[in-house]
């Protein structure tokens, strides 16, 4: 436990050269933020392979230790926060980044908890974030950590249920601020297109089991409200997650244009032909209806365009 301690306040120093802002990041008021950026002189000893693999074989044995294998995670997303001259070249900044990746996909098994589940999407968000996205596809193995990376994402939408879930849920925003920020860069990067046809493919699983999971939860929000309820989830982090999955499925508009024109159809088509055949739906069969319908206008909205904060939207 000491040398976990030692090993959270090095990454918690505000790396400076100003010797005046020196110190402990949290002790001194210094924000924690997302990037840890020492210097040179610590190439030798935090951005080394034996380092990574110390901090994750050290996981490995303190995992039936919750609050140490707590600590011990917190190590790993700020390794994978790391940045600046620390590395000698972009050649060091690749091998770094495959390495951590390898390594944090490593903790993805069946028997992942949802705590640590949190901090590996965090993690991997992270790393995505912090080095640009040709290091992810200039990797040999570049095709299988996507597929690991969308078999994750799409098992946390399937577990993010509710508001009791709330480590899923968490998860759940790292990843799809993951994937979307990785779409955002491959749309304004100049010869990004092959990057972003290699992505394809993962970027649509991904949006449908987005779609998937607004379907489900639109069900499961009829059959769980009564009248005076009140809302099951905080609709600001709603529209995150919207506006995230609006530019993760933007840069394949045909594909996801058509998934929830088909699912629209459906469900219209659904409740006309049971009109049509003369019978009665019952009340809660058309709000549930309703309700999905509700959510893929909303999908279908943020797809097409940006949300406009503070502007009065006018016919072009």
């Amino acid at each position: 436990e000491p040398c976990v301690a030692v090993l959270t306040l090095i990454f918690a120093w505000d790396f400076s050269d100003d010797d005046s802002r020196g110190g402990f990041i949290g002790d001194l008021g210094v924000a924690r933020g997302e990037i840890v950026t020492p210097g040179p002189m610590w190439r030798d000893v935090l951005v080394q392979p034996s380092t990574i693999d110390l901090f994750y074989t050290l996981y490995q044995h303190t995992r039936s230790h919750p609050p140490l294998a707590h600590s011990v995670r917190q190590c790993l997303v700020d390794l994978a926060g790391i940045r600046g001259d620390v590395f000698p070249d972009d050649a060091a900044r690749q091998a770094y980044f495959e390495h951590t990746l390898r390594r944090a996909l490593e903790l993805l098994t069946e028997k992942t908890d949802d705590s640590e589940s949190v901090d590996v999407a965090l993690i991997l968000q992270r790393l995505l974030t912090n080095f640009p996205p040709g290091f992810l596809f200039g990797s040999a193995s570049a095709q299988q950590h996507m597929e690991q990376m969308t078999a994750f994402t799409c098992n946390i939408m399937v577990r993010a249920r509710g508001t009791e879930d709330v480590a899923w849920q968490e998860a759940l925003d790292h990843v799809l601020e993951l994937w979307s920020g990785l779409s955002v860069s491959l749309m304004y990067q100049e010869g990004g297109e092959q990057q972003m046809a290699a992505l394809r493919g993962f970027s649509c699983r991904i949006f449908r089991s987005f779609v998937d999971k607004c379907m489900r939860e639109a069900a499961q929000e009829v059959e769980e409200w009564s009248e005076g309820e009140e809302e099951h989830e905080d609709r600001s982090i709603l529209e995150e997650r919207l506006t995230a999955v609006g530019c993760i499925g933007r840069p394949l508009a045909a594909d996801s244009v058509h998934l929830v024109s088909e699912s629209l159809v459906q469900r219209v088509d659904g409740l006309a032909s049971v009109a049509a055949g003369g019978e009665n739906p019952g009340q809660g069969q058309v709000h549930m209806v309703l309700e999905q319908l509700h959510w893929l206008v909303r999908v279908a909205g943020h797809l097409l365009a940006d949300e406009g904060e503070g502007e009065v939207p006018c016919v072009p």
